[in-house]
């Protein structure tokens, strides 16, 4: 499971820009929806509704950042790219994408830690997602994914939220992934055979103590694969041994 926080400084695009309105951002997000009749168009959804117009989601991202500084982001985006294996096991269903997005959405919200102790719930943030099915304008069984923005300010605009903050303490990025991953284990009994999102999130953002067991595991690991062939080749072995036997009593017979 690919699962992003977008930083605008360093992602790239300019429709991902976030220190004024979320207008181009939207604009972008409808691009798909250019391509298909009105009633097979997809639209914005979050914890409440499946059906939320562009324009609500402009109004109500825009209209909430009072506090906030001139300069600063007024909201975040994120992206949700399940792997193709995923995406077969909940058989391509956008229900279901749909559901573990809101179970996303509740777990960055839990990920915040604030100052007096209070967690917040994906009911009081200000969010809404998009799915999609093309990735660089090719469609494909394997190319739907999920496109959010949430203000950066919660429903009451009284507390900043803000995920690209460089301190764990505040929001830890590589366990909020890490914990969307798991989600998404849990609530489709996926038997995940390796996590291949931790080891590049360990490898890249981990302490040394975290990459130290990486490193032990991934050994464990390699070892037991290892194990396991030898034990195969054996039996390979045995059996290729019992059928020259079985093949020289044949001949005796004969």
């Amino acid at each position: 499971m690919y699962t992003k926080i977008i930083n605008p400084a360093v992602h790239g695009k300019t429709a991902y820009s976030n220190t004024g309105s979320c207008g181009a951002l939207v604009n972008y997000l409808n691009k798909e929806n250019a391509d298909y009749q009105l009633v097979d168009r997809e639209l914005f959804f979050n914890h409440e509704s499946y059906n939320i117009t562009s324009n609500e989601v402009l109004q109500a991202i825009d209209n909430n950042h009072k506090g906030l500084r001139r300069n600063t982001p007024k909201f975040h985006s994120l992206v949700i790219a399940p792997t193709a294996q995923e995406l077969y096991h909940i058989r391509q269903s956008t229900e279901k994408m749909k559901e573990y997005t809101r179970a996303v959405m509740e777990q960055y919200a839990k990920s915040f830690n604030l100052p007096n102790g209070k967690k917040l719930s994906s009911h009081d943030l200000v969010w809404f997602a998009k799915l999609e099915h093309k990735r660089n304008g090719e469609y494909s069984a394997n190319s739907m994914h999920i496109h959010i923005i949430v203000s950066a300010r919660d429903k009451s605009q009284s507390i900043t939220v803000n995920p690209n903050i460089n301190n764990r303490d505040r929001f830890n990025r590589v366990q909020f992934y890490m914990n969307s991953e798991r989600v998404f284990d849990n609530m489709f009994g996926f038997k995940r055979k390796e996590s291949l999102l931790y080891n590049h999130q360990i490898n890249k953002h981990g302490s040394f103590s975290e990459k130290l067991s990486l490193c032990q595991e991934n050994l464990k690991h390699r070892e037991a694969k290892e194990a396991i062939h030898n034990i195969v080749g054996i039996f390979q072995g045995l059996d290729y041994e019992n059928e020259q036997d079985n093949a020289r009593r044949r001949r005796r017979k004969r």
